[in-house]
């Protein structure tokens, strides 16, 4: 092979690369955030002295919680689209139905009696559904 194919092949292998890597930064994000959480238990929200501490520490699991809902959304948006009608309508549902038994089951372990929490639980992953998959209307002709 010459020089140049091989430069070529090289190249394109690092493009693919990269474009993984930005397409499935919310997975990377997503992922260290649980480990970091995981890794400092409640430390990191237990001590509430520092209110810009604590402010920040919601913003960033704030988005990191939004952006990767909309991104599982939007996988299986496009999983569905590939798949086709009967396929495509039950992968959607079922990645919905996964979003909100993990934002209960995360409400249930929180420990403490708040039933208001599982119905806010239920009404946001309702909304990051629907605000996040696009509308087929059905055509009337």
């Amino acid at each position: 092979m010459s020089k140049a194919v091989k430069s070529k092949r090289n190249e394109r292998k690092r493009n693919d690369l990269g474009s993984l890597i930005r397409s499935e930064f919310s997975l990377i994000i997503g992922a260290v955030t649980a480990a970091i959480f995981l890794w400092f238990g409640s430390r990191l929200v237990e001590n509430l002295e520092h209110p810009a501490a604590t402010g920040v520490i919601f913003i960033w699991l704030f988005v990191a919680v939004l952006w990767s809902a909309i991104s599982v959304v939007r996988h299986a948006d496009c999983l569905a689209i590939k798949c086709g009608e009967p396929y495509g309508t039950l992968i959607l549902t079922l990645s919905a139905i996964t979003i909100e038994v993990m934002m209960i089951s995360a409400a249930m372990l929180h420990g403490k009696n708040n039933p208001t929490l599982a119905r806010d639980m239920i009404t946001s992953s309702i909304i990051i559904c629907r605000a996040s998959t696009p509308i087929s209307m059905p055509s009337w002709r």
